[in-house]
């Protein structure tokens, strides 16, 4: 598939600009990129993007982010590197050699929220040194504005510097995986995370009561939430009287891969925190993405749930339509730039922007204002597969985003409220599309990427999406 190069990104502009003859979508040229860290003399754009939606370290490519309407991000604060010889050092260069206040404050000039990561334990706070960076801290079961207590000392003072340019603190990454897998990143016991997650809570919201704390990032398909369901009840223990709301403010998930099924994953964990009184909680998907095997920069074998670049960008449309329809409060792909640990970014390592950044620059238009939806699971293996239906409410607007997650090809008759609907393609590319009998006929091409190793009978991703937006007049 055709690639766009940095140094092009301008030619996404005629395209872009031609859905504004067609439907009412926001739309904006994007810029052209200037090279890390020059000065940039635009702002996100507002008008045009939704501030839902993120990308993990966007500030890797700063100017192509603001093209692209990231209107969020989350940086890693790794403890190891911002406090190296003990708890009273602090490396005021850890984000870059201008320093991290300079790249914290050019993002939010540029419109872009930041949230921080904490995690990282340096050598001289490891309860057990073996583990490493994985270990929890010591002294964690101290008071937490205890000066022993290194955890609280380090999350207390990271919100105090950074109020009101950083207002919300993840706390650690994927605990759930377990010691001995792929991207291990804690080794602690459940109750020592859930003290970890306590600590923060009251350090941070003592230093910046403006702030959230935001539970790690849940790799759901690991354990299917395991580790949630015994977690939350721990936390509930911990805080009976719910004075502390059970110590966080965010609940947040990773989701990869395959769209299917990802509404009713976010319908279970609002049942989870249901049941200990916390239904007013935001829930954010912290990552998501689906990995590609044909990007000629980071070749990769067709196997363990690899799609092509082109079901990437089909997956990106699909996925964020049902975590929309689910009411998910913020959505960040992973992530901006291809590094030693990632062949998922919207720039590869060749320096080369993917396919799927096109879409989601699309996205910010095509879902703003989206308020939620409803989602009809496939017709075939038990809702797994087949033809998916997500119907999307915004003012004014309804959008129908169909697909097919099989490998044969299928017919489908949409029921139309607008005589003069407009279809897009996942690229944004806009069509006019003939209306009969209050209907349309949409043919839904299947995909071949059977890479799903547990079930084979589907593909991880579907053919091409049809994207159908309305108006309402309301």
């Amino acid at each position: 598939m055709a690639r766009i190069k940095v140094r092009s990104l301008h030619t996404l502009t005629a395209g872009l600009l031609a859905l504004a003859a067609l439907a009412p979508l926001p739309t904006a040229p994007v810029r052209a990129a200037s090279p890390h860290g020059a000065a940039r003399a635009n702002r996100v754009d507002a008008a045009t993007s939704d501030p839902r939606f993120g990308v993990v370290e966007a500030g890797s490519r700063d100017a192509i982010a603001d093209s692209l309407g990231v209107r969020w991000t989350r940086i890693p604060f790794v403890w190891a590197d911002v406090q190296p010889t003990g708890p009273g050092s602090w490396n005021p260069d850890y984000l870059g050699s201008r320093g991290s206040d300079a790249v914290i404050d050019g993002e939010v000039a540029q419109g872009r929220s930041v949230v921080g990561i904490l995690g990282g334990t340096p050598a001289w706070a490891q309860e057990i040194p073996a583990y490493g960076r994985t270990s929890a801290p010591a002294n964690l079961f101290k008071p937490w504005d205890s000066p022993a207590n290194y955890w609280g000392a380090y999350c207390h003072r990271i919100a105090r510097h950074y109020a009101g340019r950083i207002d919300a603190w993840i706390i650690y990454n994927e605990v759930s995986i377990p010691a001995g897998m792929s991207w291990t990143q804690w080794r602690g016991a459940m109750a020592e995370y859930a003290r970890t997650l306590q600590v923060a809570y009251l350090a941070i919201h003592a230093a910046n009561p403006a702030a959230r704390v935001v539970m790690y990032g849940d790799p759901f398909w690991y354990d299917h939430g395991d580790y949630l369901r015994k977690l939350y009840p721990l936390l509930h223990r911990m805080d009976p009287g719910d004075r502390y709301h059970g110590y966080f403010d965010v609940a947040n998930l990773h989701l990869y891969s395959n769209p299917a099924g990802m509404a009713g994953m976010i319908g279970w964990l609002r049942g989870e925190l249901a049941r200990y009184g916390w239904v007013n909680k935001q829930i954010w998907v912290g990552e998501t993405n689906a990995e590609p095997y044909d990007d000629p920069a980071t070749p990769r074998p067709r196997d363990n749930f690899r799609v092509s670049m082109g079901a990437q960008s089909s997956f990106m449309i699909d996925a964020f339509a049902e975590l929309l329809a689910a009411r998910v409060d913020r959505i960040e792909v992973y992530k901006m730039s291809d590094g030693a640990d990632s062949d998922l970014g919207l720039v590869d390592c060749a320096g080369t922007l993917r396919p799927f950044a096109r879409t989601y620059a699309f996205m910010g238009r095509l879902y703003q204002g989206v308020t939620d939806g409803v989602v009809t699971q496939g017709d075939r293996v038990d809702g797994k597969a087949g033809i998916f239906k997500v119907v999307l409410r915004a003012p004014g607007r309804r959008i129908t985003v169909l697909w097919n997650q099989g490998g044969d090809t299928r017919v489908y008759r949409l029921r139309l409220g607008d005589p003069h609907p407009v279809r897009y393609t996942k690229y944004g590319d806009a069509m006019p599309i003939a209306v009969r009998s209050g209907a349309y006929t949409a043919v839904l091409g299947g995909n071949d990427d059977f890479t799903d190793p547990y079930d084979p009978r589907m593909p991880v991703v579907g053919g091409d999406p049809v994207i159908v937006v309305e108006r309402t007049g309301r």
